[in-house]
């Protein structure tokens, strides 16, 4: 509403953008949608960023804060870094999917197994979606979100007997995320209103505790004296030697059963001080009950409700 253009970026590797050889790098994502602004001619505009596009959105708002005049995210907040030992454990696998043949291989049937690359061959579309609605990372999907990412996702094949899949198996190689200084600074470079909205239901679900929803008052004092309790007690492992602020990431999002020991604690602590320096640069994070992690999809309607009048009261 109130927008002369909107324009959706494939990122490059997936629906119809062009594949990036040998490898997939984050920080490239992020010159991409630069250089489309720049393209455009756009000097002021919005950012909308769903799960990863989340994380680069925030990153461009804070590169180029003179040009983005609001940034939503959709069940994202931000890139969750990686200390150092963990990022060169990264590295190392990343080198080792890109400069081996077993490598490339490994990578290879991982993509196609979540719905990358040419080598299988769909008789239509809606065989398309019933696979594509069994592989997900990031939980259930449904079959109606899958014939839309179907469409956006797949080509006829090249013997003209079916549908294949567009994306770049290379997409699946390991990302080393961005350290903990830098995410730090990115949300503290954010200087136009910022929304978050999150599903109960979405890749956070696993971060509630019993009876207390994620990022409510109640989770937050006990994540807090949690924490800290911990601490005291010198049970975070590999935290406190080199100071709370260098987290690891030791609390799988994807685990289907929750257990709050001394690292997932210290992760629900890191997703805390997130919320709050989110909060500190007047960032709003809001919730819709369903929607799942694709919740743009799974509950448009929710999602506008909740974001009318926050769009309405930053409107530039």
């Amino acid at each position: 509403e109130g927008a002369s253009a909107v324009v959706a970026i494939d990122a490059a590797g997936h629906g119809l953008s062009q594949h990036r050889l040998p490898s997939y790098h984050d920080e490239d994502d992020v010159a991409d949608v630069v250089a489309v602004a720049k393209i455009l001619n756009w000097t002021q505009f919005s950012l909308i960023g769903h799960s990863l596009g989340g994380c680069v959105a925030q990153t461009v708002t804070a590169m180029t804060p003179d040009h983005v005049v609001r940034l939503v995210l959709l069940d994202s907040l931000g890139w969750i870094p990686e200390d150092g030992p963990g990022a060169l454990a990264r590295l190392r696998l990343k080198s080792f999917e890109t400069a081996t043949a077993t490598g490339r291989q490994m990578c290879l049937d991982r993509g196609v197994r979540m719905c990358c690359g040419q080598s299988t061959t769909f008789p239509d579309l809606e065989a398309c979606a019933q696979h594509r609605a069994t592989q997900s990372i990031a939980g259930p999907m449904a079959i109606d979100i899958a014939r839309v990412l179907v469409g956006r996702g797949t080509q006829a094949s090249s013997n003209g007997k079916g549908f294949v899949w567009t994306a770049d198996p290379g997409i699946m190689q390991t990302r080393v995320p961005p350290s903990e200084p830098f995410m730090d600074a990115v949300v503290a470079g954010i200087k136009c209103p910022q929304a978050i909205v999150l599903a109960r239901d979405g890749l956070f679900e696993r971060c509630n505790l019993p009876r207390l929803p994620f990022y409510s008052v109640g989770w937050c004092v006990v994540v807090c004296i949690g924490y800290w309790i911990m601490a005291s007690a010198h049970k975070v492992k590999g935290v406190f030697q080199r100071g709370p602020k260098h987290l690891r990431r030791e609390f799988p999002l994807t685990n289907p059963t929750v257990k709050v020991s001394p690292s997932s604690m210290a992760f629900l602590y890191f997703l805390l001080m997130r919320w709050r320096n989110i909060r500190l640069q007047e960032g709003r994070v809001m919730f819709v009950t369903h929607g799942g992690h694709r919740v743009h999809l799974g509950d448009a309607e929710s999602v506008m409700e909740i974001l009318q009048p926050w769009l309405k009261a930053t409107a530039p």
